[in-house]
Parts: C-alpha cells; structure tokens; sequence
C-alpha cells in the first residue's frame, strides 16, 4: 500500500541531502521512501546514481536486481535484460577504472558482489533469450549460469528446452535428468520433456 505523504516527505528529505553531498544519508532516505512505493523506478534509478558516486556497490547492484524484477512483472523483458547486463558490465567497468577506486580490497569486493548474482543474471538473460528464440545466445548463457552457479534446476531445464530447439537430443536428455535428480518435485515437467 502506497502511502504517498510520507514518500514525498522521504524524497524531500533525500534530495535535500543529495545536494548537500551527504550521499549515503541520502540513499537511506531513499530506501525509507522505497518502503512506501517500492516500485518507484525513478527513486530507485536515483539510489543507484548515489550508490555509483559513493561507489556504494552491493547497493547498486541490489537496486538493478530489484529493478530487473520489476520490469519482468511489467513484462518489459527488454528493459529487464538491459538491467542484468547493467550489473554484467559493473565487473568490466571496475577492471578498467581500478585506479580510480580506492584500492584493490575495493576491486575485490566489486567483483564479490558481482560474483553473487552472476548465475542468476546469465539464467534471466538466457531465459530470455530463450523466449524470444534465439536459441545460440540462450545456450551460451545458460551454460554460463550453470558454471557460476552449478545445482539450479531452473538453468538446466532452460537449458534442456534450448537444446531440444536444436536438436541437440543428447544433451537436452542430460538436461532433463539433472533436472529431476536436483529437484525430484520438478520431475514431472522433465519427464514430459523427456
């Protein structure tokens, strides 16, 4: 439930500390205000430009995450993908903008971050991919979630489904039984695939 008085207040009070340079106070307050709207895109689209000046990064990531989710329940899966690429490219952009971190303890820890939530970014974009038939990119994301972040079910039975567009019978029978022996629950759906 939205309660719009006290998100405005939230957003004043944000903004006012946003000006004053006092970023993390700033993004607390934009949390707070989060609480009553917490699918206000704009105010998350503003913690995450704080949390990159304050290079406040699990933060930032946690908010393209969230951000991501919101756009596959609008089903805007463009903007969703664009989001998972987002978090993708923060690794890529750390590696070549290290010197302008404060150290590589940072470095690290970006990249620890990153590393979190990289199965199930690759698994969403191959998913994805997946649906809109492009099958190749499918599997190279697919396999790449099931690498960072091997005993999901859901990767291997999108990757199974991907393999059966190809043809690929072998491997999309791998697929399936993996499926089954990781989640017994989701055996049925396997074996129908099967």
């Amino acid at each position: 439930m939205r309660d719009t008085a006290r998100t405005s207040q939230w957003l004043e009070t944000a903004n006012h500390l946003a000006t004053q340079g006092r970023l993390e106070d700033a993004i607390e307050a934009y949390q707070q205000a989060l609480k009553g709207d917490p699918h206000n895109l704009d105010v998350r689209g503003y913690i995450i430009a704080l949390s990159l000046k304050s290079q406040a990064w699990s933060e930032m990531i946690h908010q393209h995450m969230e951000c991501a989710e919101i756009f596959r329940q609008q089903g805007d899966f463009d903007a969703a993908v664009e989001r998972y690429r987002e978090v993708l490219r923060l690794e890529e952009t750390v590696e070549n903008q290290g010197s302008s971190l404060r150290g590589p303890d940072e470095i690290a820890q970006v990249k620890e971050a990153v590393k979190r939530v990289k199965p199930e970014d690759c698994l969403q974009i191959g998913g994805y991919f997946l649906q809109r038939n492009e099958v190749d990119q499918a599997v190279q994301y697919l396999r790449k979630s099931i690498e960072l972040g091997p005993g999901r079910w859901e990767a291997h039975m999108a990757l199974g489904k991907a393999y059966m567009n190809l043809k690929m019978d072998k491997e999309a029978i791998d697929q399936f039984q993996e499926v089954s022996r990781l989640a017994p629950q989701e055996a049925a759906e396997a074996y129908e695939m099967l």
